[in-house]
């Protein structure tokens, strides 16, 4: 919200600076605040809505620190608190904004604004409980806001709850037919339900809708039909978007959000002596799916630095020995900015992975990337016994990181029964992260399995044993974690439990490694729907796969 009160000095620039600020010309609207501050540096709403302008242009640091210093100075104030909590929040200082916002209700219980950015606040620290709470009381004080009802729908998103939360959004454009966070959200709604082509008809209209106040639904609404046009197979205009995911204000986007002194990377041949540098972004399964395009990325250079996930490091450099890799480290700044500058141009490696992957016969060159260290795989192969005629299966049930909307991505251990029961001629290995110890035991006391797992193995940290142990397996079966592109990335049949999803890229593979079969659920399904296939499938195996 604009802070609108008029100074009794200076009342037509002060004017003139929210007039440029409705019309998106933020630069020049501060230069107009700015220029009333050297007369009166200490104007309240003149700062207030400096700090407004640096939040708009996502300048999140900057606008912390003029709130804070407003907060300060006025320490009750409920709006300049709403403003400090807003830019902590971007920031990821969740305990400060949650703070800050809880002292604002407590003054005003009944503070509109304090109560949806609460809501806000939930989404960005994923509390599903604690958005539904907020954003039923902000609904409770203005029952016919638009804005309270687009709250209400995200948290019922976020709590797996997609009808009930399209209901919320179609009730918002009916209170506002403009409503742009309304209809960036039924697209996403649409999307989840399988229907892209009427999800990028929803992100059109949003950025036809969109002001020039708008810039941040506008990038939201770019990168989801990027993403749209990736589950349709439409490669090149999903990539032409795709970057548009390091947006700040996205909360589900790419990440990290780094930034650099030198351009990035179009794809073209780089001769003699430059050098590129190509950076991790996302976990370590999108990583492994994006580095799959290494082989091809080769070609285009002599000078290739990869900055990867610290435990790839090894693996990753006996494997291209002709490419320098090192870990992804960067400073602890806002910008992330590079600690080396060693290198002439740059890319986030899902951006590389689109440039090498503009059409879907271009997977075609997908191959498996890793060779595993040779003296640990003959140990780890004389461990589990390989050449005893039995089959050797690895298994991996679940995330570490489970929500209400992750949940159905994922199975309970005891739901593999079928699995276990299929045969009797199969050895079961686990390649389970976390906290699976208790689990495994209480299984193979309460069923009389023995699925194996070794103490001696950091089945999360040491790579190079995950590796190794997928690669003296004849099959790895796995629900949709990193385990998927850690087996596949060493060329071993890999049966994939999941969900559709845009890694397919509108087919019925995952096109990103040859070996991988997909068990695919439906949309509104539950990946442990596929329990009974992927029985059916092993029982059918020949004895020596």
């Amino acid at each position: 919200m604009l802070v609108v009160q008029k100074k009794p000095a200076h009342v037509k620039t002060f004017q003139r600076g929210l007039n440029l600020i409705q019309q998106g010309n933020f630069d020049e609207a501060e230069k107009a605040f700015k220029a009333i501050l050297l007369v009166e540096p200490k104007a309240l709403d003149v700062r207030m809505n400096i700090g407004y302008i640096a939040f708009k242009k996502s300048d999140y640091a900057r606008a912390y620190d003029i709130f804070k210093k407003i907060t300060d100075e006025v320490p009750n104030d409920v709006e300049s608190l709403n403003r400090l909590a807003l830019s902590a929040m971007y920031l990821g200082k969740f305990d400060e904004a949650e703070s800050s916002l809880l002292k604002c209700v407590e003054a005003k219980p009944d503070h509109f604004d304090s109560w949806m950015n609460l809501c806000a606040l939930a989404g960005f620290m994923h509390d599903e409980i604690k958005g539904i709470q907020y954003a039923t009381k902000a609904l409770t004080i203005r029952p016919g806001d638009a804005n309270a009802y687009v709250n209400f729908g995200s948290t019922l998103q976020a709590c797996n709850r997609p009808k009930d939360a399209a209901h919320a959004f179609e009730t918002a454009l009916l209170l506002d037919k403009k409503q742009i966070g309304a209809v960036v959200n039924l697209g996403v709604i649409s999307a989840q339900f399988g229907d892209d082509a009427k999800a990028i008809e929803y992100f059109d209209k949003a950025i036809q809708l969109s002001t020039l106040n708008d810039a941040t639904r506008v990038e939201e609404a770019t990168y989801y039909k990027s993403m749209s046009f990736l589950r349709l197979g439409r490669l090149k205009e999903a990539w032409s978007l795709y970057d548009y995911g390091f947006a700040k204000s996205l909360t589900h986007g790419r990440g990290p959000r780094r930034s650099f002194h030198v351009p990035q990377w179009d794809g073209e041949r780089l001769e003699g002596n430059e050098r590129l540098m190509c950076w991790k972004e996302q976990g370590i399964g999108d990583e492994l799916m994006f580095l799959s395009c290494l082989p091809q990325l080769q070609q285009k250079t002599e000078n290739l630095i990869v900055e990867c996930d610290a435990r790839l490091v090894s693996p990753l450099a006996r494997s291209f020995p002709n490419i320098q890799f090192r870990e992804a480290i960067y400073y602890d700044d806002i910008d992330h900015s590079s600690v080396y500058d060693d290198f002439d141009v740059h890319i986030p490696l899902g951006s590389a992975f689109g440039l090498m992957r503009q059409d879907l016969d271009a997977f075609s060159q997908a191959t498996p990337i890793i060779k595993p260290m040779p003296e640990l795989k003959d140990r780890l192969s004389k461990r589990i016994g390989i050449g005893d005629g039995r089959l050797k299966v690895g298994i991996c049930w679940r995330s570490g990181n489970l929500s209400a909307t992750r949940n159905l991505h994922y199975t309970a251990l005891s739901d593999w029964l079928p699995i276990f029961s299929a045969r009797s001629d199969v050895d079961f290995f686990n390649l389970q992260y976390g906290d699976f110890v208790e689990e495994i035991k209480n299984t193979n006391r309460h069923y009389n399995l023995h699925i194996n797992w070794w103490p001696d193995v950091d089945y999360k940290n040491n790579l190079e044993a995950l590796f190794a142990l997928s690669s003296s397996l004849d099959l790895v079966i796995t629900v949709g974690t990193a385990v998927s592109t850690i087996a596949a990335s060493v060329g071993t049949p890999t049966w994939l439990m999941t969900k559709p999803s845009w890694t397919t890229f509108g087919t019925d593979r995952f096109l990103a490694y040859p070996d991988v079969t997909l068990f695919r659920t439906s949309l509104d399904g539950a990946v442990n729907d596929q329990i009974e296939a992927v029985a059916h499938a092993l029982k059918c195996l020949p004895t020596k796969y």
